[in-house]
């Protein structure tokens, strides 16, 4: 259910202007000749003078830049077409009306005994068809931004105007059945979000949503017809073009309805699926319906949608697996001393924490967050790298040491970020110097680099060197201070690891394994045959596999979601850096052209680049930004699932049941961007990826 997140929803929100719309339709010589087909097909059918079509798109090529200088043209050699009694517009108004019946009897199996609403009606038209053909609706409105006259005489119907595009006067768990028929596209995304919360609030427990959208699904189906087989010859790019080209055609051109806004925001039916999901609805139907046989204004690809509101004691159901974020201002005591004090060094993939603490977890020093990333300097050397970071720890082990002063001390505890061997051998992923490539094959063989004899010549003889994985201390640390006895802590940051808390001590795996179960980021892969996340440490005993690609760290670590968003943007804003630029900083200046464009020519991502990139797509969706907030989403459900390819293989232990996020990633990425029941988006992101597949 999972495997369109990883194919990663390609159809974003963009804002269209008219101008824009029928010049990027227009000039692409695939996607006009396809519109001319189709166009020429339906108006053969429905009696409407197909010959001036040629002469209607060669004015539009020509004059397409100035949509209002077109129309007006338009309407002066074609004048019928503005004249609602002519014989053009009779017979467009009787093709219109014959869509009805069809139209509604398509509805009706998913319409509920009722009340029935329409919204964004523009008239009584569908609700009058559907009553004369369900006596199950006990009543039935039409609603619309703009006013509709005359009035129905029909004791059953109503129309209403909406004071605003995303309201209705209706109170909570009134409606039973809500219709919205090619609605959704004419809406901006901060409205769009606003009115589904509506709608879901004045529906009643059980009641359903019929969306009908022009869309298409992101697969290709089987074409049923030529019209289909040309239409999905085209590229996404394309079809998108003539979507919102057909949308100004009908709206525009044929109803001639100037009000109407055209902000060309289309969706795949996969993303819409997705998009009412996060509004707490369950999908009950996905048709693809294709082209319409004779439908004038309406002759876009169309899909069925149908969601339903769960029921009372659906809603309420609370799931067995917890998801939370780890405390922000949490402070890992680290490895405890038997007595005094012992000073603890954390290094991650980018900074250097330092504190000391004593028998009885008093933190009697910290230090600032030290981001050694930043200022590491241009080495070439694995070695020279190497003695950079002993030096750093080092330099943090002697500044705690003079603030303690004449307090005596234990020994040293380093958590460090990366596999330990049972010999306290470490490789550190993302840590220079440290990494799989940087070690000899001596070292390789032997299963890390020996950190503690490179440590020890420069601290005092007596002092003890401890190393512990830095997930298993801080997973001691944070359940351990909470006064519980198991969980699981994912950190996401720089890379990705777990560690797995179990009865009070750190759980390293079945009994077999001569590694360590929580360096899942290396244990995880993503297979791009089944478009799944497998996990490969069960025949590797926990050891990880080098030279492997594709694993959850490459994939869902801070950096690499970074990057992939920036990628996204850019292949959804028509591959153009300056539209990537003005997006990223539409509200506030957090980056510079060059910095972008470097990136997408140089593959130059620097740390300070990754940090804005995150900390801009949390704050856009925080202000309605669709467009991050379903990357957010599916980041959430790739995690979750990722996960899931491990955990699904140990069902009988506790601590899976829950899961606090730390690292950077996990603490802050999507934080405080809710749904409209009050739940983290990213969060239920991963807890919808968490179940089984």
């Amino acid at each position: 259910m999972h495997k369109l997140f990883f194919i990663f929803l390609f159809f974003i929100t963009t804002i269209a202007s008219t101008e824009e719309i029928i010049q990027d339709s227009l000039k692409d010589g695939k996607t006009k000749q396809f519109l001319k087909t189709m166009l020429s097909s339906y108006w053969k059918k429905v009696g409407l003078p197909h010959e001036r079509l040629d002469d209607i798109f060669e004015l539009l090529t020509e004059y397409g830049h100035d949509g209002e200088l077109s129309m007006i043209l338009l309407h002066e050699k074609y004048p019928d077409m503005a004249d609602s009694s002519s014989p053009f517009s009779a017979n467009y108004k009787k093709a219109r009306a014959k869509k009805f019946q069809a139209y509604a009897k398509s509805l009706l199996p998913h319409i509920k005994e009722g009340v029935l609403l329409d919204f964004g009606a523009g008239d009584v038209q569908l609700v009058s068809t559907l009553v004369g053909l369900d006596s199950t609706i006990t009543q039935a409105y039409a609603t619309d931004i703009f006013p509709y006259v005359p009035a129905s005489t029909h004791p059953k119907i109503s129309f209403l105007q909406q004071a605003t595009p995303d309201s209705t006067p209706f109170n909570k768990e009134s409606i039973d059945t809500v219709i919205l028929s090619t609605v959704l596209h004419h809406i901006t995304p901060d409205v769009r979000r606003s009115l589904i919360s509506h709608l879901y609030s004045i529906l009643k427990p059980g009641g359903r949503v019929i969306l009908v959208e022009d869309s298409f699904p992101l697969t290709s189906p089987e074409a049923r017809n030529d019209l289909e087989a040309a239409f999905f010859s085209l590229s996404p790019k394309q079809r998108k073009d003539a979507l919102c080209f057909l949308d100004w055609w009908g709206n525009r051109l044929m109803k001639n309805r100037a009000e109407i806004p055209l902000p060309c925001t289309f969706k795949t039916t996969e993303e819409w699926v997705f998009f009412f999901k996060d509004f707490n609805f369950t999908p009950i139907k996905n048709d693809f319906e294709g082209f319409p046989p004779i439908y004038t204004h309406m002759v876009s690809p169309k899909a069925i949608l149908v969601f339903e509101k769960p029921e009372e004691q659906n809603r309420l159901k609370v799931e067995s697996i917890s998801v939370k974020r780890a405390n922000e201002s949490q402070t890992v005591t680290g490895i405890l001393p038997i007595k005094g004090v012992k000073i603890n060094v954390s290094i991650g993939g980018t900074k250097i924490l330092t504190n000391a603490v004593d028998s009885k977890s008093t933190i009697l020093y910290s230090s600032t967050v030290y981001q050694w990333r930043e200022t590491a300097p241009g080495l070439s050397s694995p070695k020279e790298k190497r003695s950079w970071i002993v030096d750093q720890i080092l330099q943090n082990i002697q500044e705690a040491k003079e603030n303690l002063k004449e307090i005596p001390i234990e020994g040293v505890g380093i958590s460090w970020a990366g596999p330990i061997s049972k010999e306290g051998r470490v490789i550190g992923p993302n840590i220079i110097g440290f990494s799989f490539s940087d070690l000899s094959p001596e070292e390789q063989n032997a299963g890390g680099v020996d950190l503690i004899s490179l440590l020890k010549p420069s601290l005092p003889e007596k002092w003890k060197i401890q190393i512990l994985n830095d997930a298993d201390e801080e997973a001691v640390s944070e359940f351990s201070s909470k006064g519980e006895t198991a969980g699981t802590l994912l950190i996401l940051g720089t890379g990705i690891g777990a560690g797995f808390y179990d009865q009070g001590t750190v759980y390293y795996g079945p009994e077999n394994y001569i590694g360590r179960m929580g360096e899942i980021g290396h244990h995880i892969l993503f297979n791009d045959k089944t478009n799944q996340y497998e996990y490969y440490a069960l025949t590797s005993k926990g050891a990880i596999l080098p030279g492997k690609s594709n694993r959850f760290t490459d994939r869902l670590s801070a950096p690499a979601i970074s990057q992939r968003f920036l990628k996204f943007a850019f292949r959804e804003l028509d591959l153009d850096v300056k539209k990537v630029f003005t997006y990223l900083n539409s509200q506030e200046q957090l980056f510079s052209l060059i910095e972008i464009t470097s990136f997408f020519q140089n593959g130059e991502f620097p740390f300070s680049l990754e940090e804005r990139v995150l900390i801009s797509i949390t704050k856009k969706a925080k202000k309605g930004d669709e467009r991050a907030i379903r990357f957010i989403h599916a980041m959430g459900v790739e995690i979750g699932s990722a996960f899931q390819a491990c955990t699904k293989h140990f069902p009988e232990k506790t601590f899976l049941n829950q899961i606090y996020l730390a690292g950077s990633l996990g603490r802050l990425f999507g934080k405080d961007v809710y749904d409209i029941q009050g739940n983290e988006i990213f969060l239920n992101g991963i807890k919808d990826g968490l179940k089984p597949q």
